[in-house]
């Protein structure tokens, strides 16, 4: 006669045989397994003593077209207690949190970096983002921007509005770039559009681009470093999300260091700045690149004739 432990094993057995055909009939599960392999998201994101960071994921999981390739890493930074508990169990195998206290906060960058060396496995794709509210099908827009090309990443400066907004820079005053924004004439474009500097407010790019990001605090000295490995900076060409109106998170690095004084100048020299003079030129004033194509300057003023009337203005 059988013993009983060897008929939980035997039953076990013909489960899991079950389960794997099962899983072989279902074209909407391995649709979905398929997708987590050539498509999956990496978000990595940083809470500081911030009660509603779990709000903010669910959001975020919520309005992607697929939420099983999505992966969040979060760094929380606590007073007291941990919120993880909060999140809800359907999306318990999409989050990973790494629970820090508070009195070791620095600089976001550091923050990312944490994140980004505990909790990132790999992933296809990585977004870098503060509290945000993403619009639906984020995930779909990002991948068919990035898809195709490994040479660019996604940035763009998060509003409080739904309204889609480009880089501009107002002036130059050694170390400090004055930003700005403004409204995109095509709201809807359906490619992404040159930018003229990478933000550190939100951004994406293929994995093997990420770790770039972790090599300076300045969002200046970032660009110049992926200006100098031909990586492009693009901004979406839809709103593709709006802040979130939390407490001020951890600090980003107010003034850049002129330590690769070389690679700086060229980088700034190719968008329109010269920093020796604090000259900006009115292409960038005018949140243009230096030579901007018909196509950038329709996205962003609607023609070219309305681009090149806005450069002569600021002349």
């Amino acid at each position: 006669m059988w013993s009983f432990p060897l008929i939980i094993v035997i039953c076990a057995c013909i489960q899991t045989i079950f389960s794997i055909i099962s899983h072989m009939n279902n074209p909407i599960t391995n649709k979905v397994d398929n997708n987590i392999l050539e498509n999956s998201i990496f978000v990595c994101m940083v809470s500081y003593k911030d009660n509603h960071w779990v709000d903010d994921i669910v959001n975020i999981l919520n309005s992607s077209t697929c939420f099983h390739r999505v992966f969040i890493g979060i760094v929380e930074y606590i007073e007291k207690d941990s919120i993880s508990e909060q999140i809800p169990s359907k999306f318990r195998n999409n989050i990973r949190v790494k629970t820090v206290s508070s009195k070791t906060a620095s600089f976001l960058s550091n923050g990312r970096k944490t994140c980004f060396n505990n909790l990132y496995r790999n992933e296809k794709y990585v977004l870098f983002s503060k509290s945000t509210q993403l619009c639906n099908a984020w995930d779909d827009i990002l991948i068919n921007y990035v898809r195709e090309r490994s040479d660019i990443v996604i940035s763009t400066k998060l509003e409080n509005s739904t309204e889609n907004k480009f880089l501009k820079i107002d002036s130059a005053e050694n170390p400090n770039l004055l930003l700005g924004s403004r409204k995109m004439c095509s709201t809807h474009y359906m490619r992404s559009v040159p930018s003229v500097l990478w933000c550190e407010d939100f951004s994406f790019s293929k994995g093997d681009i990420a770790h770039m990001l972790f090599s300076n605090e300045h969002y200046l000295e970032i660009a110049a470093i992926l200006f100098h490995n031909n990586i492009k900076c693009h901004h979406p060409g839809i709103c593709i999300g709006r802040r979130a109106q939390h407490p001020v998170g951890l600090r980003s690095k107010s003034k850049f260091s002129m330590v690769n004084k070389k690679n700086i100048l060229s980088f700034t020299k190719s968008i329109g700045i010269n920093l020796e003079t604090n000259h900006v030129s009115p292409q960038l004033r005018c949140g243009l690149t230096l030579y901007p194509n018909s196509e950038e300057c329709i996205a962003k003023y609607g023609s070219t004739w309305q681009a090149n009337l806005m450069i002569e203005n600021l002349k």
